[in-house]
């Protein structure tokens, strides 16, 4: 699983980098892969708390200052973990030939927008 969350981190710094931002490359990419996380922890809760916990409505106001915690705290593990590793996963990946780049961004497509999506799926289909 590692090796999955480090290869989405290197598609995601490779796209960066050939935007006209890449200066901050390496800080949109632990950003983006921060933000996939924050809707798979989300999906999770989601299901957690309807079908284990019967939670049917809690309050955004309730709500906001416990994500945003968690949203930093998700951010700031990415950014550390992936500060530490970034030489080791560059020279893991670069070597990917046409055919495993084009399907890495399909996975990548995937996930990303899967992850949000699933979220609204589940809450339409938990209504």
């Amino acid at each position: 699983m590692k090796k999955v969350y480090q290869y989405l981190f290197y598609k995601l710094y490779s796209y960066m980098l050939r935007t006209p931002n890449k200066t901050n490359a390496f800080e949109g990419a632990v950003a983006l892969i921060s933000i996939i996380g924050i809707f798979v922890l989300m999906d999770i809760l989601v299901i957690v708390g309807k079908l284990i916990f019967n939670i049917n409505h809690v309050s955004m106001n309730i709500m906001i200052v416990p994500w945003l915690i968690i949203m930093f705290f998700i951010y700031l593990i990415n950014n550390m973990y992936f500060k530490k590793y970034i030489i080791l996963i560059k020279e893991r990946f670069d070597n990917e030939s046409n055919t495993q780049k084009w399907v890495g961004r399909i996975i990548v497509f995937i996930v990303g927008f899967g992850s949000v999506g699933s979220l609204i799926l589940i809450g339409l289909l938990l209504k």
